[in-house]
C-alpha cells in the first residue's frame, strides 16, 4: 500500500519517538498517514516534524496538501484561541519549590562562630 520510502521514514519516526508516544504510531494500521498527520501537530521535536513532512512528500501531493491545510487550520486556531499558559519569570527556578508567604529562609549558622 505504501512505498518502501514511506515505510522507511515511518520506521525512523517511530524509532525517534519517546517511549511514551510510540503507541501513537502503528506501522501496520491502514490509517498510518492519518496517524502521522495527528502526530505532526502533537510533536514539538523539529526532527520528527521534518521526517513527517518528508513522508507526506513521498506519499504524494494529496498528502502534502492535507498536511499544509491542517497546518493552516491549526495556525489560524492558535491565532484566535486565548492563551492560558503563563510565561516563566526571568531568574525563576522551576525545580526548587518557592517558600510559603510569610516564611523566610534562613541559613544555618556557620561553624566559625560556634565555640
Amino acid at each position: 500500500m505504501y512505498s518502501a520510502n514511506v515505510i522507511k521514514l515511518a520506521i525512523e519516526i517511530r524509532r525517534r519517538l519517546p517511549e511514551s508516544s510510540k503507541h501513537l504510531l502503528c506501522l501496520s494500521d491502514p490509517e498510518l498517514m492519518e496517524q502521522l498527520l495527528e502526530l505532526f501537530h502533537l510533536q514539538t521535536e523539529p526532527t520528527i516534524r521534518q521526517l513527517i513532512e518528508r513522508v507526506m512528500e513521498a506519499a504524494g501531493p494529496t498528502w502534502l496538501e492535507r498536511l499544509s491545510s491542517s497546518q493552516r487550520l491549526v495556525s489560524s486556531h492558535h491565532l484566535h484561541a486565548p492563551t492560558t499558559r503563563r510565561q516563566p519569570q526571568l531568574g525563576a527556578n522551576s525545580a526548587a519549590p518557592s517558600p510559603s508567604p510569610g516564611l523566610r529562609l534562613v541559613s544555618p549558622p556557620s561553624k566559625k562562630h560556634l565555640h
